[in-house]
């Protein structure tokens, strides 16, 4: 486990659109690259190059034809692609908001999604515009030990089921909600179980309708590994129905409404 914190400096205005070059420099004085870094709606975006140098990647790999970059680390490939809503490591996936950015050749990713699938973390300290990025272990744990199995089989079906034709946002968001509720005391504490759970009534129609059962797309997989790295695209939602019904249903009528994605309305 390597123990030491890699000081990475963001000399950048808190500005958009992504375009806005800053160069990114490190304690010992060096400048790694003329890197791209900015705060976009909150989220700092990164070189991809850089940052996963300055965690251990052994080698950057950049496939011009595909628009792909990876970085190599161990028996570890992190893959990025232009658009793509995800970062892809060991089997895992990391949520980009928006998709992965390519400028002049050179992609830029979120500090935070890139740090986690090179098995690290990042702190921005915005007071001085710095990012403290610590490298973790030498190989991430891929998706077979990272994804309990019987979550997985779960959330890649209620999501399938609830969200099959939803935009891939749309698919990370019914996943947000089982997760949310699972967190919840008032819940079940595993995803099978807030799944069937019929308490104060059936939750999720899929799982007594039969739907629940049919094959899941790769698309809603995908979208129940982003939900179980535990990001929450709902801002803690714990209800969903569709658009039409929301304004007659029992959580349009007594919970607070935080969002719409795609046809699904989201309360809290």
């Amino acid at each position: 486990m390597k123990s030491i914190l890699t000081l990475v400096m963001v000399a950048m205005a808190v500005v958009t659109p992504i375009s806005e070059e800053c160069p990114i420099t490190y304690t010992r004085g060096m400048v790694i690259d003329d890197g791209l870094a900015v705060m976009d709606e909150g989220v700092l975006w990164v070189p991809f190059r850089s940052v996963s140098e300055a965690l251990g990647a052994d080698a950057i790999i950049w496939d011009p034809v595909t628009a792909t970059g990876e970085a190599v680390m161990g028996d570890t490939r992190v893959t990025v692609r232009e658009g793509e809503q995800y970062i892809r490591s060991g089997g895992r996936y990391f949520y980009v908001p928006g998709g992965c950015r390519l400028v002049e050749d050179r992609f830029v990713v979120p500090a935070d999604a890139l740090c986690a699938a090179l098995g690290g973390s990042a702190r921005w300290d915005g007071d001085n515009r710095t990012l403290w990025v610590t490298p973790g272990e030498r190989e991430p744990p891929g998706a077979a030990a990272f994804y309990d199995a019987e979550d997985l089989y779960w959330m890649s079906r209620i999501i399938e089921a609830e969200a099959g034709v939803e935009p891939f946002l749309g698919k990370i968001a019914v996943g947000s909600v089982v997760m949310n509720r699972v967190a919840d005391e008032a819940y079940p504490s595993t995803v099978k179980g807030v799944i069937f759970d019929r308490r104060s009534g059936v939750q999720f129609t899929p799982a007594y309708s039969g739907s629940v059962y049919c094959t899941p797309s790769e698309d809603s997989v995908i979208a129940a590994k982003i939900a179980l790295e535990g990001t929450d695209v709902t801002d803690g939602s714990l209800f969903f129905v569709m658009d039409y019904l929301a304004a007659a249903c029992w959580a349009g009528r007594n919970r607070q409404y935080v969002t719409q994605i795609g046809n699904h309305v989201f309360f809290a």
